[in-house]
């Protein structure tokens, strides 16, 4: 699952930037009525919630994406069988963050609206909070090697457990997901059309990159590509969307060498900066791996297609590419902060 980037927090930093400066205005004309002040202060506090909520759901649905990572390797060692089987190497830690239900929990209790979201994510709290208290149990019974005293006893009746509430979390978090990625999709198109308008060309461009990443990432999932059946795939509509993404690379590449233009929208990180662009050239790579494996029919091996570890790993693979994706977004976030 590809991560998804904070593009409100940049959004925010355009409006209160903007209203600062009307609010100055206001303050330096005579007999203006105080209201019109606090009205626009108002309005700049319910837009900071409204993002600091959003933000906090971005947070979430990226550690989902943790979660969903651990219940496949969970699966490659214990099988999703109704039979658990017994686990040769060490057991893969089912680590849910706290974080995760605290985000949610706070999101719920605020004023804030976000129906369909909200909805969503009042539906998979009680599976994502189950999930974390197995999770532990699982986790102290193998890392304490319980499974030798008992001969997998206690791990049968915790597989049994766990199947059920992967079966719920995955129904409920499923909901979440789509409505995230709607959100998102909506962010993108705001967040690239208030930055061209006023003029924000560092975050155009770097909003832009995103949304042509995110095209190729989408392209992967609309065409339902994984380690076992990707050089079946339609190569072409890839070799576009590459072209695409080098295509807006060089004018990337151009603003982030502007020093006056990083100066002006507050870009003072050089080191944040090189660590997108390396990332940026690895992600890039990457899809031009997985175009030359498509086109050379060299399939997943076995190694990649039984453990999900090594399908991440392996260059030209889709799970690489979304791996690679993922660390993008999290250089991109970090360009803000």
């Amino acid at each position: 699952m590809r991560k998804i980037g904070a593009f409100l927090l940049l959004l925010f930093v355009i409006f209160s930037c903007g209203k600062s400066g009307n609010n100055d205005k206001i303050k330096k004309e005579k007999n203006v009525a105080t209201k019109d002040e606090q009205d626009v202060m108002n309005e700049i506090e319910k837009k900071k919630e409204e993002i600091e909520k959003y933000n906090r759901y971005v947070e979430v649905y990226n550690n989902l994406g943790n979660i969903d990572r651990r219940i496949i390797r969970y699966f490659e060692e214990a099988g999703n069988e109704e039979k658990v089987r017994k686990v040769k190497g060490s057991f893969p830690v089912m680590h849910v963050n706290q974080s995760t239900i605290d985000n949610v929990k706070q999101n719920l209790s605020s004023k804030v609206k976000m129906d369909e979201l909200d909805k969503a994510a009042k539906d998979m709290l009680p599976y994502i909070e189950e999930l974390k208290t197995l999770a532990e149990v699982m986790e102290s019974y193998y890392e304490g090697k319980d499974f030798v005293s008992d001969n997998y006893a206690k791990a049968q009746e915790m597989h049994t457990k766990f199947l059920a509430a992967v079966k719920k979390y995955s129904e409920t978090t499923s909901a979440f997901k789509k409505a995230m990625e709607k959100k998102d999709r909506e962010n993108q198109v705001q967040a690239i059309e208030e930055f061209k308008k006023n003029g924000e060309m560092v975050r155009y461009n770097l909003a832009l990159q995103m949304k042509v990443n995110e095209d190729f990432l989408a392209e992967i999932d609309n065409q339902k590509l994984d380690i076992s059946n990707f050089t079946n795939g339609n190569v072409e509509k890839f070799k576009e969307l590459r072209d695409k993404i080098s295509k807006q690379y060089e004018e990337t590449e151009k603003i982030l060498a502007n020093g006056e233009e990083l100066k002006k929208e507050g870009y003072t990180n050089s080191v944040a900066i090189a660590s997108f662009k390396r990332k940026m050239t690895e992600f890039k790579g990457s899809t031009a791996s997985l175009i030359n494996r498509m086109e050379t029919k060299r399939k997943g091996e076995s190694g990649e297609i039984r453990n999900s570890f090594y399908a991440e790993v392996s260059e030209g693979t889709p799970e690489n590419v979304n791996r690679v994706f993922n660390e993008v977004v999290r250089e991109y976030n970090n360009l803000s902060k």
